[in-house]
């Protein structure tokens, strides 16, 4: 499923964004996930931003809203 993005500040150019993720586990257990920030024009230039999530995967799936 691709994300589900939205703008959070409108009529700003470069403005912020909300990025949505709905990730689904084939099996139990712990998993990381890192989100990287970089600027696809800009090379060799370390990430501006990393996000590492550590995301439990259960046997029967939680409520969502």
């Amino acid at each position: 499923t691709p994300p589900e993005i939205s703008p959070v500040d409108t009529g700003v150019v470069g403005g912020r964004v909300r990025t949505i993720y709905v990730l689904q586990g084939k099996s139990v257990g712990k998993v990381s996930v890192s989100f990287v920030l970089v600027r696809s024009w800009e090379k060799n230039v370390a990430p501006s931003k990393i996000v590492t999530l550590t995301l439990t995967v259960t046997e029967t799936p939680l409520e969502t809203k």
